[in-house]
């Protein structure tokens, strides 16, 4: 794991020439969330681009420290408290929020009266549980923008959802590797972190 975080801060740097700040946090755990914002917020007192990038895919149903069923905590309720943590460091002439979510989405039927899983008379599936945490990123999406324009103030602050398209990532690591490599090819034949589409939606 240090290796991948010493690589993938090696190429930001040599892509944006610039300085790189790495903060390790477990995101199962949202007093972990908490305590990183908090940096953020002392460190970086304006975050011009907010994007929220995390996916996972768990086989099984996993709880977290809080309680909460992993899929829908890590790609849902990260990025919602993150986001709420540093909304009053982005800047209002401009500030941009991304939410990267994923088109399988549009095959989700949220339950309302078991958002977050935690009913466990019912039978878990590890696709159902991700397809209704990247739903709720969508729904998430669109509910900041509206409360975002109500606030008035000329507030500019745009939020989008971003589908990254077909990348061949970590977030079936729990999966069979022959499996893995078979779904890399069949969907686009990408190489890791490289991208064959990608869909930008911005919510108003």
């Amino acid at each position: 794991r240090q290796q991948q975080e010493s690589t993938s801060t090696t190429r930001i740097k040599e892509k944006t020439k610039g300085k790189v700040h790495l903060y390790t946090v477990d995101l199962s755990s949202l007093e972990q969330v908490r305590q990183v914002a908090a940096t953020i917020q002392t460190n970086r007192p304006v975050v011009h681009v907010l994007v929220n990038n995390v996916a996972v895919l768990k086989t099984k149903c996993t709880e977290t420290v809080d309680g909460h069923e992993m899929n829908m905590k890590v790609n849902y309720l990260v990025p919602l408290l993150l986001t709420h943590l540093l909304l009053d460091h982005i800047p209002k002439d401009g500030g941009r929020i991304i939410i990267v979510v994923s088109e399988l989405y549009t095959s989700a039927k949220l339950q309302t009266d078991n958002l977050l899983l935690q009913q466990a008379d019912q039978r878990y599936s590890a696709g159902t549980a991700y397809t209704h945490s990247k739903l709720a990123g969508i729904l998430f999406t669109k509910e900041l923008s509206k409360r975002l324009c109500r606030t008035g103030n000329h507030d500019e602050r745009l939020v989008y959802a971003l589908h990254p398209g077909v990348l061949a990532t970590d977030a079936l690591r729990e999966y069979p590797r022959l499996l893995i490599k078979t779904v890399n090819w069949f969907f686009g034949k990408t190489t890791p972190g490289r991208s064959t589409d990608c869909t930008f939606g911005h919510s108003t």
